[in-house]
């Protein structure tokens, strides 16, 4: 906020665009999967309930594999079977625990994780910045 009033162009917030998305389809539940920071903190939690919409985040040992997953094995190019298999364990515990859908708010977790592999929506908050953006971008 204090940015954006500082400037005279448009500021998109990556968890903003994300809530809009989500709260368009209709999701009241979402899932919550990204480095510890972005599961624990409240940037993204504060712009879902904005929208209405509830958060539900791993347990403590589930979110410190995902945080170990992201900076020990996608940030430098490993993509582990096993650690698939776990996440997708970890989203169908975020499934039990009342999300309709889950947003994988970290660039590197959709070279893990795609639509195919989970019976629950995905949201990429990358791709729907990045759309939102070209969209911003295109319109002025």
């Amino acid at each position: 906020e204090v940015v954006q009033r500082s400037i005279e162009i448009p500021l998109l917030h990556i968890a903003d665009v994300t809530a809009a998305e989500v709260g368009r389809e209709g999701i009241s539940t979402v899932g919550l999967l990204g480095t510890r920071f972005v599961m624990e903190q409240e940037f993204y939690k504060e712009s879902f309930r904005a929208q209405g919409i509830d958060i539900v985040i791993p347990d403590r040992a589930s979110r410190e594999y995902v945080h170990n997953v992201i900076f020990n094995e996608l940030c430098v190019g490993k993509l582990i079977p096993e650690s698939k298999k776990k996440m997708q364990t970890i989203i169908l515990d975020l499934q039990e625990a009342g999300a309709n859908a889950v947003v994988l708010a970290c660039t590197e977790l959709p070279l893990l994780i795609h639509v195919d592999d989970t019976s629950v929506r995905l949201f990429d908050t990358m791709a729907l910045h990045v759309n939102k953006a070209v969209t911003l971008a295109l319109s002025v």
